[in-house]
């Protein structure tokens, strides 16, 4: 991937199971995320969502089961390739409560004569859906 990945993190008051289940399981997607169409937790399973105009394909890399969720994400009608990884662990300090870690590598791929790609795009969808979206299915 191209360097300089977009990385967030994030605490959760609730189990890694719980935030496990919201990032890989579509019915609990389609609730804070997307409606995501093909989606099977193993890897090389290719799945695909429209958010907003853009259709989004993606395929599966990497799975270790509670921990780490890694995919592809390309569009079909641009260059470029990403790759969006979750990592969770359970909080140190804090019972029951859990850490996220996304990281989003390779925007810088796609087109960046269109807003809709830049940087700045992403962090704040990212945002949007890990602090508002997220946060409110899991706690």
């Amino acid at each position: 991937m191209i360097g300089n990945p977009l990385i967030i993190e994030k605490q959760y008051n609730c189990t890694i199971e719980v935030l496990w289940n919201a990032i890989s399981n579509p019915n609990a997607m389609k609730e804070w995320y997307f409606d995501v169409k093909g989606f099977e937790l193993e890897v090389g399973n290719q799945f695909e969502f429209y958010a907003g105009e853009y259709l989004h394909e993606c395929r599966i890399e990497d799975v270790f089961l509670y921990h780490k969720l890694v995919y592809t994400w390309t569009y079909p009608i641009y260059e470029g390739e990403s790759e969006v990884t979750f990592l969770i662990n359970p909080d140190k300090e804090f019972e029951n409560y859990s850490q996220l870690k996304l990281i989003h590598d390779g925007i810088a791929s796609f087109p960046q004569d269109d807003a809709n790609f830049s940087r700045n795009s992403f962090e704040a969808g990212w945002e949007e859906l890990l602090e508002i979206s997220l946060r409110e299915y899991v706690e």
